[in-house]
């Protein structure tokens, strides 16, 4: 055997596999020739808008709000897309004692955060303990959630499966509950790649028929849609929108200059929520929300109005709480948030237990510090 091996030249390659690193050079050729071709067409668009008569005098007037300027690259409207924007709570799942779903409790809390003017509502994600639940069990939420919501809110069902064939049958089973889109994750244990990311997320938006928000997020799960494969998706009209958390505020900007306005763009870390608003992030999908509603709608509202000081003062009142959400333990955090603030109790899974000691103590002197210091004029109506 070693004489047979030493007989080849030292770089032969088989011929599959020169066809395969051929193919592989192609498509990574032809994504890129789409990445640059798209750049060329902003810069093109750009320069060939003719100036219009009194455009100087309107310009005086507009708002200074990113989202309400004209993005530099135009899509045609997708009547696939309903709009998607302000703040959607990825919500907290209620259980009892004994970790049986807590019904009534999860119906209140989604009831309370819509009355106090929430504009969506997202259910199972990582904050909603969706690795602890089994997939009826998710569909009992979901419909949970669409009975409290009674029209007043669309209802996002997280997709969250760690196989394709589990996705599809989650998807039927909330389709046939009436949900009004999907919350998807590329990929969720396997660390997929590009390609097979993308596909399972057109599979999914196929399979769906309805709107589609892709969760990306690199840092928790190691799979990264960039904007460049968001280029490459932009022909599934199902998917309409974004939740960027990376923990790098760049890519906001990377993506409004890569795909425009061909998605809604979702912030999905709470403590740059400031950040992505004014880099003009159409909602933030909200953790700390969940126990503040009225006041993250405030940070909304206030942003886009382009009031940024009083936003800011808003925002770094609520900042020691949002560096909470990004956290290993954001489900005890944030649970432990609500009870604190009387909108809900601390109950969950195993194998996540309540803080004690020293962990608690810190949560609870901010948590008290934010309700001592708590702005009279946005205060949440219990």
């Amino acid at each position: 055997m070693a004489g047979a091996s030493a007989a080849k030249p030292a770089l032969f390659l088989p011929r599959y596999t020169q066809n395969q690193l051929a193919r592989n050079l192609l498509n990574t050729l032809t994504r890129y020739l789409k990445y640059f071709i798209n750049i060329l067409t902003i810069a093109f668009e750009k320069r060939a808008t003719p100036a219009q008569p009194g455009n100087e005098a309107k310009a005086k007037n507009v708002s200074s709000h990113p989202s309400q300027e004209p993005h530099r690259m135009q899509h045609t409207q997708n009547t696939k897309n309903p709009g998607w924007k302000g703040i959607f709570p990825a919500i907290t799942t209620k259980f009892n004692a004994d970790e049986s779903i807590d019904a009534a409790g999860t119906a209140k809390h989604i009831d309370f955060q819509i009355r106090n003017g929430i504009h969506g509502l997202v259910t199972c994600g990582s904050l909603g303990e969706a690795s602890t639940l089994s997939l009826e069990e998710k569909l009992q939420v979901a419909k949970i959630a669409l009975e409290a919501a009674v029209g007043r809110i669309p209802v996002l069902a997280n997709v969250s499966e760690t196989s394709t064939r589990e996705a599809l049958r989650y998807i039927d089973g909330a389709n046939k509950l009436g949900v009004a889109g999907f919350m998807v994750m590329p990929s969720v244990i396997y660390v997929a790649d590009a390609r097979e990311a993308m596909l399972n997320v057109r599979t999914m938006a196929e399979a769906a028929q309805k709107p589609i928000m892709v969760y990306n997020n690199p840092v928790a799960y190691r799979v990264d849609l960039k904007p460049e494969h968001m280029v490459e998706l932009a022909d599934c009209e199902w998917i309409v929108a974004i939740k960027e958390s990376t923990d790098n505020i760049r890519r906001i900007t990377d993506l409004r200059n890569t795909v425009g306005t061909r998605y809604q763009l979702f912030l999905g870390v709470d403590d740059l929520a400031y950040e992505g608003l004014a880099l003009g992030c159409d909602g933030l999908l909200a953790g700390v929300g969940c126990a503040f509603p009225r006041e993250t709608v405030a940070l909304y509202d206030l942003m886009q109005a382009g009031a940024w000081a009083e936003a800011l003062k808003l925002y770094q009142w609520m900042t020691p709480m949002l560096h909470l959400d990004v956290s290993t333990k954001l489900v005890q955090n944030l649970k432990l948030i609500d009870l604190l603030v009387g909108v809900g109790s601390e109950h969950m899974r195993r194998p996540r237990l309540p803080l004690i000691g020293a962990e608690r103590e810190f949560i609870e002197q901010i948590v008290a510090k934010a309700l001592a210091t708590r702005p009279a004029k946005y205060q949440s109506v219990a």
